[in-house]
């Protein structure tokens, strides 16, 4: 997903970004067929990690490209973020949880109290580490000796 996310082209993000909005509506369904609970219940379980994920990725869509590529630190981590977050809450949170709803079934009740209780902070510290490991990572890669590869976007 964060390869999508960085591709030089548009359409490439755009199918990043339905892939997600696909799969929250995929784990909202299989959420609501597991627990028998109403869309109002079930919409407020998205709306810690999986919505704001999207909204922020779906804004900075024109600029995500360029932020990667960007040398300034700021722009590089942002981008970095930007991209762990939405990879990690929009598509490995939902499948995850999609996953889990059809293993365990577990009640509407407690499906909200995990998501408001750890789910956003969870996504959050993940994206965060990602991050701090991340740019590093691309700024060593870029002053290093080594040859990018074409498809790299970094």
């Amino acid at each position: 997903m964060a390869g999508l996310a960085v591709s030089e082209k548009k359409t490439y993000r755009l199918i990043a970004l339905g892939i997600a909005i696909v799969e929250l509506i995929v784990f909202w369904v299989a959420v609501a067929i597991g627990t028998g609970a109403s869309f109002d219940k079930i919409i407020l379980i998205g709306s810690t990690a999986e919505l704001p994920a999207i909204i922020l990725f779906a804004v900075t869509l024109p600029f995500i490209n360029k932020w990667i590529k960007s040398e300034n630190p700021l722009y590089l981590t942002l981008a970095v973020f930007i991209i762990s977050y939405f990879a990690t809450s929009s598509i490995e949170h939902c499948t995850g949880s999609v996953l889990w709803q059809i293993l365990f079934g577990l009640p509407i009740d407690i499906w909200i109290f995990v998501f408001f209780a750890f789910a956003w902070w969870e996504r959050l510290t993940i994206a965060i580490i990602g991050t701090i490991i991340g740019v590093p990572v691309i700024i060593a890669l870029r002053k290093s000796a080594l040859m990018k590869p074409d498809y790299a976007a970094y």
